[in-house]
């Protein structure tokens, strides 16, 4: 009871009072785990149920919170981007199962935590995976939001006016929304 009192008393600040952004932030930094309700809610308000999305990062949640069908059977990146010998093979099959799907809204998580996985590995993500991934974000769809995450403080969410934003931060989360309903296709090349 008192190592109980005692633990209260030294993180008053982190349980009664910090905003959630700041409890956040103070321990998981940049990954937009606030932020991917925000995201998320606006994409369920631009979909239906039967419409499926894709996260380009490793964020989940985002699935669960917009209650929408992942694009792909790869809900995150970290596998794909491990050095073992599946993740060629792994990162061409989200690929393909994304070119099939056609999902109306793909987040990009540009966030290098999301593509890395644990804290203190070394390996960078797949220059032909992100280059892969820009192309087809460029040809398939439109920038719909930007949520600019700052180091300290609240994010900048825009949905308005979206081109003409510059971010400020280096974490930011971009929503795209699908041009048409008509196939669109990029294929990668290794």
């Amino acid at each position: 009871m008192i190592i109980a009192a005692a633990y209260i008393g030294i993180e008053q600040d982190y349980l009664f009072s910090m905003p959630v952004f700041e409890v956040s932030k103070s321990r998981y930094g940049s990954r937009p785990f606030v932020e991917a309700l925000e995201i998320a809610d606006y994409i369920h308000g631009r979909t239906s149920p039967a419409d499926r999305i894709g996260v380009l990062g490793s964020e989940p949640e985002i699935y669960f919170y917009a209650n929408r069908i992942a694009a792909t059977g790869y809900i995150y990146v970290y596998a794909l981007l491990e050095r073992q010998k599946y993740a060629i093979r792994m990162q061409e099959q989200m690929v393909d199962e994304l070119n099939a799907s056609r999902p109306k809204y793909v987040v990009f998580v540009d966030i290098q935590d999301s593509w890395l996985g644990a804290p203190g590995q070394t390996f960078k993500p797949d220059e032909k995976f992100l280059s892969w991934s820009k192309r087809y974000l460029r040809d398939c769809y439109e920038l719909a939001g930007i949520a600019d995450i700052p180091p300290s403080g609240p994010a900048t969410f825009v949905w308005e006016n979206v081109a003409a934003y510059r971010p400020r931060s280096k974490s930011i989360v971009y929503t795209y929304r699908s041009r048409t309903d008509t196939p669109c296709s990029v294929s990668i090349n290794y």
